[in-house]
């Protein structure tokens, strides 16, 4: 009876450590790093500093959530300076 036991102990131990999953290994999450967001100036939309949509303007770094946004803009931003020069 005791031998039964133990044996069904072993061979529970060693199933358990046969199919569970390792440590850190998650198949449904994939580890990314966090990255700061910014506000995109023409709509008000959140986006990440690693957007490819940005502009430099007077040293200034200015992200965008589309390449319409970012092209509304520059003609903002033309048009001021066509006014402040007449």
């Amino acid at each position: 009876m005791i031998m039964k036991i133990v044996l069904a102990a072993i061979l529970g131990f060693l199933a358990f450590k046969l199919f569970k999953k390792p440590v850190g290994a998650d198949d449904n999450k994939t580890e990314t790093g966090a990255v700061e967001t910014v506000q995109d100036p023409v709509n008000g939309v959140f986006v990440g500093r690693d957007t490819e949509f940005k502009v430099k303007y007077y040293d200034k770094l200015y992200y965008f959530s589309s390449q319409e946004s970012m092209d509304e803009f520059i003609a903002q931003k033309k048009g001021e300076n066509n006014e402040d020069i007449s």
